[in-house]
């Protein structure tokens, strides 16, 4: 597989990569690219692509999640999804950082940092 971009995460402050190629399936097997679509509900096929170069923070979860099962990792996905573990996300560029629709000028890396908020019920 042609690599070119690199999903670097730490979750829970353990680091994880997934190395992601330019093509529809990003170079995932199709049991990850089946995982991707559940956990990053309403994003199907093609939609992925789009939806990770605008950042959605389904996908992102859902592929931190495949780069902590693919290294053997056993992990609660639920709490990256419902924002109670800490997700901190790191592009490295190979080829062409991910970009937002229109935005020519994104930074080659982005850090993103999920902290739940631990001070009782939401409401």
């Amino acid at each position: 597989m042609s690599v070119d971009l690199v999903l670097r995460v730490r979750i829970d402050g353990q680091p994880f990569s997934l190395p992601l190629a330019a093509r529809p399936d990003l170079g995932l097997t199709p049991r990850e690219l089946g995982r991707l679509k559940r956990l990053a509900s309403g994003v199907a096929g093609t939609g992925i692509i789009e939806a990770l170069q605008l950042l959605d923070g389904e996908v992102i979860a859902g592929l931190s999640i495949i780069a902590a099962e693919r290294s053997g990792a056993t992990i609660d996905a639920d709490a990256i999804l419902d924002g109670k573990a800490t997700l901190e996300v790191d592009w490295e560029n190979f080829a062409s950082p991910p970009r937002a629709v229109g935005d020519a000028t994104a930074a080659t890396s982005l850090t993103t940092t999920t902290t739940p908020d631990r001070s009782g019920d939401p409401s």
